[in-house]
């Protein structure tokens, strides 16, 4: 992603937000509220827990 660097920090955290909740759930995001949408710190900690769901669902399908 070239144009990450040019993101504003707000921008790299909806980013990075979307690309955890594809990888962990396999869709697009649900519809945030404007006030999630615009606040980094909610960003960031929701993409940490999707990162989470994300390395769970991935060790449970490599142990079946």
């Amino acid at each position: 992603m070239v144009g990450f660097v040019y993101m504003t920090s707000l921008q790299q955290a909806q980013a990075l937000y979307v690309d955890a909740y594809r990888d962990a759930w396999g869709c697009e995001p649900e519809h945030l509220s404007p006030e999630k949408w615009q606040d980094i710190r909610y960003l960031e900690a929701s993409t940490e827990g999707l990162i989470d769901v994300a390395i769970y669902n991935k060790d449970r399908r490599q142990t079946q």
